[in-house]
């Protein structure tokens, strides 16, 4: 989640970097969002021939299940860092009363 950060870390003037940090913020919420919101179950039965190794030229549904798996393991990072914050955010509620 840092490297676009680091990555943005160039000499220019303060004003464009603050536009850019904010913009990378930005886009990290959004994936944190989405990733929290979406939740991919892939058929992982019908993936293919010999477990997954090999596509299966008649169906097309081994393909899809192959990209919600690729979705899946995108999402995953983002799902556990939104659930690690909304459970400090409850333990905080919890410690206010």
């Amino acid at each position: 989640m840092g490297i676009p950060f680091y990555l943005a870390d160039f000499p220019t003037e303060w004003q464009q970097n603050w536009i850019l940090y904010a913009g990378i913020g930005i886009g990290e919420m959004v994936y944190l969002m989405v990733s929290f919101l979406i939740q991919p179950e892939p058929d992982t039965d019908d993936m293919g021939w010999f477990g997954g190794l090999i596509n299966n030229p008649f169906r097309i549904t081994d393909n899809f299940n192959r990209f919600l798996l690729f979705l899946k393991i995108l999402l995953l990072p983002g799902r556990l860092i939104a659930q690690a914050i909304l459970n400090f955010m409850a333990l905080l509620q919890r410690l206010q009363r």
